[in-house]
């Protein structure tokens, strides 16, 4: 299998105005003002993946940020006893990455062929601290992940049982 990370492909130009975006409307943008959207035009470029290459390994530099535009992307991980757990798939206007952490902790395996919108990491996070939409919508983006997680846990053939522990958040299932 061909791999790469996100780091080693080229970083291309291509593409349009943050404005005219196709997937802008779900994107991390898609709160921004025009003076947010030029101040992310200045930084970001465009990557592309084929088919089963590897975006990220767990345990990578995490040096960009960014926002799938077209493709799909399986995140996973390694397990001890030497399984892989898929946990999630991503779609465009999916963000990838976190501009807090150094390194990445799960692996992302292009599905399809990707196109990508990146930042570098660190001056993502500079402009997050000057931009109030854009650090709510990593927020709101954040917390719909989060959301979408925890249906996921849930076994909806289980009625929710609110015991002892209900005021410290620990909730059981009734069997």
């Amino acid at each position: 299998m061909f791999s790469v990370s996100m780091d080693a492909m080229p970083r291309t130009r291509f593409g349009v105005d943050c404005q005219d975006c196709q997937i802008r409307h779900k994107a991390i943008c898609a709160n921004s003002d025009p003076e947010e959207l030029a101040r992310l035009n200045d930084i970001k470029s465009y990557t592309q993946y084929q088919p089963d290459d590897m975006i990220t390994y767990s345990g990578d530099a995490i040096d960009h940020v960014g926002t799938l535009i077209t493709g799909m992307a399986e995140i996973s991980m390694a397990l001890e006893d030497g399984r892989r757990q898929v946990l999630g798939l991503l779609m465009p206007g999916d963000f990838i990455g976190r501009p807090d952490r150094l390194y990445c902790k799960y692996d992302i395996k292009a599905l399809d062929h990707i196109q990508f919108c990146r930042f570098e990491r660190k001056a993502f996070k500079a402009l997050l601290t000057r931009s109030p939409s854009l650090s709510q919508r990593l927020y709101e983006m954040t917390m719909d992940e989060l959301d979408a997680t925890r249906d996921c846990c849930v076994d909806h053939h289980l009625p929710l049982r609110f015991g002892a522990g209900h005021a410290r958040g620990d909730y059981r299932r009734q069997q």
